[in-house]
């Protein structure tokens, strides 16, 4: 058990030893920002030389994290016309996640009760959007049922663009050109976990006159992303470390989130062929051009790439804390809200579907989803069970997505 003083650290004071605190992140040099345990804030500073810690609890720290950091950032919410239209990218290969994704592609993937591509469109059509495009290429059937299904389900209009030999973001989105009309639309990455308001996004865009609008976060500590470099009134100017040499030394580092507002002047600046990036090559040729990208920092209530599984399990487990806001996702949120309320003062977090049965032992936290069978003595630890999955007597799953017969551990 790790009873070091740092963030994500359980700890009570000396003073109150009935009253468990996470620490959430340092405060000065001998200080530390706390909430009570289930709790979500506000936060307390409290003195390192009060503290005993007691344990350890590290995803209620990154949850509170992502939500302090990216709500004293956010945009405020401008109120405007809605976009109509939206595009959710489905084509990846998913090489990370393999071989879990020589069965899904990943937008396809279960996440608690639910495709995450039902999730994306959630956003969307809380968002005010009605029509919705994807583009396929791996495993083009299954993602066309699943989107299928989920779109009737949100009573969204769905198209499908399906890619013969696979086109990147930017390509993707050129292919779709037909589909997507001539107004602005949504652009979202299909292969992240996110809960938002798109509505800032929007209206951010609308009031500036972009060409287009990237949701950025301040960027994660100890994290690698790419940064989206913009000047203090938000314009871009490099990319991943591409773009104006020449820009001001004032230019801040974002960390791009996977959703964008696009004006249909982007088509004038995607190449007729071949793979092309977005970001990369599209964005950065229309700044060139004098048009104007900007960013707009946005509010996170969770935001998770389930790239690996170690982050899949991560991304659960962070959900099983209770303390992401969901909000925007409406009666399509993975947990509903009441839910989340009882998660918050469980000390042993699980998600366990009504149609799973569940004979052995959950520690730590588990995730189980609709079919699933846990046999008698089996050992759950840190674990995600897909649906259908059987898991046999006496067998032990830890820190591991299950699914059919495989079994994908989480690498160190």
């Amino acid at each position: 058990m790790d009873h070091r003083l740092r963030s994500g650290a359980i700890c009570v004071r000396r003073t109150d030893p009935e009253t468990s605190l996470v620490l959430v992140e340092q405060h000065g040099s001998k200080a530390f920002l706390a909430v009570r345990r289930g709790d979500e804030g506000p936060p307390l500073e409290v003195e390192a030389s009060e503290l005993e810690a007691t344990g350890s609890d590290a995803a209620s720290a990154r949850v509170l994290q992502l939500r302090w950091r990216t709500s004293a950032a956010a945009a405020p919410l401008v109120p405007t016309e809605r976009v109509r239209s939206a595009m959710v990218l489905c084509a990846g290969l998913g090489t990370r996640l393999r071989p879990l994704t020589n069965l899904f592609p990943k937008p396809a993937l279960p996440f608690f009760d639910g495709p995450l591509v039902r999730y994306s469109f959630a956003l969307l059509r809380g968002a005010g959007v009605e029509r919705v495009v994807i583009n396929t290429h791996h495993l083009p059937q299954v993602m066309e049922q699943v989107a299928a299904r989920e779109a009737e389900r949100m009573g969204l209009s769905l198209a499908v663009s399906h890619e013969p030999v696979i086109q990147g973001t930017g390509g993707g989105v050129r292919e779709a050109r037909r589909l997507l009309g001539s107004e602005p639309f949504l652009l979202l990455n299909g292969d992240a976990f996110m809960s938002l308001d798109l509505r800032s996004l929007i209206g951010a865009h609308r009031s500036s006159g972009a060409a287009a609008t990237m949701a950025v976060v301040p960027m994660p500590p100890a994290e690698k992303f790419a940064p989206v470099e913009a000047t203090p009134g938000g314009e871009v100017r490099r990319i991943a470390g591409i773009g104006d040499d020449q820009a001001s030394a004032e230019l801040k580092p974002w960390h791009f989130i996977g959703a964008h507002v696009i004006e249909p002047s982007v088509f004038d600046f995607i190449p007729a062929n071949d793979e092309q990036d977005i970001n990369r090559t599209v964005y950065l040729a229309m700044v060139r051009a004098g048009l104007p990208v900007r960013v707009c920092p946005v509010a996170l209530g969770a935001w998770a790439d389930l790239g690996t599984p170690r982050r899949y399990l991560a991304a659960c487990e962070e959900i099983l804390t209770g303390l992401c806001d969901l909000t925007p996702l409406g009666g399509s949120a993975p947990l509903p809200h009441d839910a989340l309320e009882r998660l918050r003062q469980l000390r042993g977090r699980r998600w366990i579907h009504p149609d799973a049965r569940v004979g052995g032992i959950v520690s730590d936290w588990a995730v189980v989803c609709a079919g699933a069978e846990v046999g008698r003595n089996a050992h759950l630890t840190r674990a995600a069970v897909l649906p259908g999955t059987r898991v046999s007597e006496f067998e032990i799953i830890e820190d591991a997505i299950a699914c059919g017969e495989l079994r994908l551990h989480a690498s160190p």
